[in-house]
Parts: C-alpha cells; sequence; structure tokens
C-alpha cells in the first residue's frame, strides 16, 4: 500500500515533495485501487523521475531533486525515465538508454543536462551525441552503435 502511496506521489509536481511539505491524501493524492507495477524489488518503494534533457524545468529541478534524493532511506529506489514525445525528446533518450547500456549513464547525466542549457549544444545529432560520450571513455563508434 505504501508503494502506491509513493508511485501516486510521484506524479504530483516534484515542487511538492522538494519544498518538505506535509502531505495529505486526498488534497496532494488520492490513493490508487489498484498498485501500479514497478521496477523494484519487493519492499523497496520506487520514485520515478520523468524528464527530458531539453526542458528547462527538468534542468532546473535536477539540484533540488538530487539533494532530495540524498534524503531517502535505503527502502526507496529511484528509477529514471526519459520522457518521450517525438523529435529531440525521442533523440534525447535514445541517448539516456545508450549511455545506460554504456554504463556511462550515471556520471553523464548532468553533464548532458548541462551541455543543453548551459553551452547551447543541442545533441541532437548523432554524431554530436558520440562525440560527447567520448568525453566518458566511449568510442564514438561504440557509441554509435548503441
Amino acid at each position: 500500500m505504501f508503494k502506491t502511496l509513493m508511485v501516486a506521489m510521484a506524479g504530483l509536481g516534484l515542487s511538492a515533495v522538494v519544498s518538505a511539505q506535509e502531505v495529505v491524501e486526498g488534497q496532494h493524492y488520492e490513493l490508487l485501487d489498484s498498485p501500479v507495477e514497478t521496477h523494484v524489488e519487493d519492499g523497496q518503494i520506487e520514485v520515478t523521475e520523468v524528464f527530458w534533457f531539453g526542458c528547462p524545468h527538468c534542468y532546473r529541478l535536477q539540484t533540488p531533486v538530487n539533494e532530495w534524493y540524498e534524503t531517502l532511506e535505503d527502502d526507496v529506489s529511484v528509477v529514471k525515465m526519459p520522457a518521450t514525445m517525438g523529435g529531440d525528446w525521442n533523440t534525447h533518450a535514445t541517448a539516456f538508454y545508450a549511455a545506460e547500456s554504456l554504463g556511462i549513464e550515471e556520471e553523464l547525466h548532468a553533464d548532458f543536462f548541462n551541455a543543453i542549457h548551459q553551452e547551447d549544444q543541442s545533441l541532437t545529432e548523432p554524431d554530436d551525441i558520440a562525440a560527447f560520450f567520448a568525453n566518458y571513455g566511449v568510442s564514438e563508434e561504440e557509441a554509435k552503435k548503441r
């Protein structure tokens, strides 16, 4: 039942969770009749972070969300899920999953956001993404295979 509650809370704005408000059933969330499928072991609570690397709001939320993650108990698992709504969204999601399969996603995540929002890189072309991945010890050729 608590898992269901946490999944429902994840659907609310992260701002409510980050600001550490008291969360009240019926006001801030609705308890679901049936549990939502999760991807964590029994006894774990799943928090799913849905984001798009190109989203300025997701970018600005990275610091407070990461600070909140550091306060979570051991029974909470965070699952990152890139949003896919076509075009650059899908390209960035593909880059996320490629980085994950190459074992560099955790190291690359914040830098990918920074490259887009601070350095004005679009990172929407395979060659540009492969060159970016090369900064993490992955050959451009290997990056393009993923």
